[in-house]
């Protein structure tokens, strides 16, 4: 098995250290933002006080019909072979 010298891993793990502050920094100030999962006691949801949105479901766009083409029209390229 190959093993790190212990610079070598000192290094990574004060590297591993600094990004756990950071990442743990941005997690804070997501919740803070109102981001996350439920909010903590007492506090209301940051988007309760915007009212619902009261538009009607879109309609789906009619349909055109599709013409039927006739087995004259499909065989039109096969004539000038017959020549």
């Amino acid at each position: 098995m190959f093993s790190f010298s212990d610079d070598t891993k000192k290094k990574y793990e004060q590297k591993a250290a600094i990004e756990k502050q950071k990442y743990e920094q941005r997690v804070a100030e997501y919740k803070k933002s109102g981001g996350g999962g439920s909010p903590a006691k007492g506090k209301a949801p940051a988007k309760a006080a915007a009212a619902p949105s009261k538009k009607s479901p879109k309609k789906p766009a009619a349909k055109k019909p599709v013409k039927a083409k006739s087995s004259d029209e499909d065989d039109d390229d096969d004539d000038e072979d017959e020549d």
